[in-house]
């Protein structure tokens, strides 16, 4: 999605370009299994850095987005489901949009026992043709946020991973 030499980046152009001018939008990060596979990602850091920087990047609760999902991965048995960590963001967040590549997660991400009573299925973001998404009515007070470094886990994660080998 950041990175212009992907294939697909130009997909994703208008909501980068929202995310970014947009004086109300952020992205979500939060939960440690997004921490480990974002500690994989170095080169994605400095990204994450300026959206910080620029308070476009909301840090949520580890904590909560683990409780979440804990519960979740309870609650759904299926080995297909290996992104119970989006699912459980977006509860924790209340964010109704999801950018993301992979349909696989879709059925998940869509399927509305998984959120609070209060709370629908987020939005989709996959392709340029999904911009009528990206208005004002979307963007939500997001909840449980923290504040806190986005990279200093990453790289306390990697660093121990090092370590270990």
């Amino acid at each position: 999605m950041f990175d212009p030499r992907h294939g697909e980046h130009a997909e994703f152009v208008p909501l980068l370009k929202w995310l970014y001018d947009h004086p109300r939008t952020s992205m979500v990060m939060g939960g440690r299994t997004y921490q480990v596979e974002m500690s994989h990602l170095p080169k994605y850091w400095d990204v994450l850095v300026e959206l910080k920087r620029r308070r476009k990047l909301s840090m949520i609760d580890d904590d909560v987005v683990d409780a979440e999902e804990g519960r979740l991965k309870a609650a759904v048995s299926n080995t297909d489901f290996d992104d119970a960590h989006i699912v459980a963001l977006v509860c924790a967040s209340g964010c109704v949009i999801v950018a993301s590549h992979d349909k696989r997660a879709d059925p998940y991400l869509k399927d509305k026992s998984l959120y609070p009573k209060n709370q629908s299925p987020p939005s989709i973001y996959r392709l340029a043709r999904h911009e009528d998404l990206l208005q004002d009515e979307r963007i939500v007070s997001l909840r449980n946020t923290v504040t806190r470094d986005p990279v200093a886990a990453m790289r306390a994660i990697r660093a121990d991973r090092l370590r270990k080998k």
